[in-house]
């Protein structure tokens, strides 16, 4: 398999994976697996966060695990953001990419130089 064919696999990916967490962030049904998740992770993080105001700050450990609670839920938000950015961006690339090759079936790139066309890999945004 060729890089540009991994790579438009990927850009799909990214593409279904960010609309359907979409769909579950936006759902009206209360049991969806990924809020269930996000809720309970955030729970989690609150309890850690009240617990650090009361651990003995020696008990390396302890902070260290609490910490880690917290930054667990942090993670979570952070790679679901960016879950959410990455779908359109990957489906505006794969777009791209797809336009490209219908244009390289059709005609060559002096032609398109010719008409005044992108070449080389660029598209009529740049």
């Amino acid at each position: 398999m060729d890089q540009t064919a991994i790579y438009k696999l990927g850009l799909r990916r990214d593409v279904e994976l960010s609309a359907k967490v979409e769909v579950e962030l936006t759902s009206r049904l209360r049991s969806e697996p990924l809020l269930v998740v996000l809720n309970a992770a955030k729970e989690s993080a609150a309890e850690a966060l009240a617990a650090l105001v009361w651990v003995d700050a020696a008990d390396h450990a302890e902070v260290r695990r609490l910490q880690n609670e917290v930054r667990r839920f942090d993670d979570l938000v952070k790679w679901l953001h960016e879950l959410l950015i990455a779908g359109p961006e990957a489906e505006r690339q794969l777009n791209d990419l797809q336009m490209q090759e219908a244009r390289g079936l059709v005609i060559d790139e002096q032609t398109a130089a010719q008409l005044g066309l992108p070449t080389n890999g660029a598209t009529d945004d740049d």
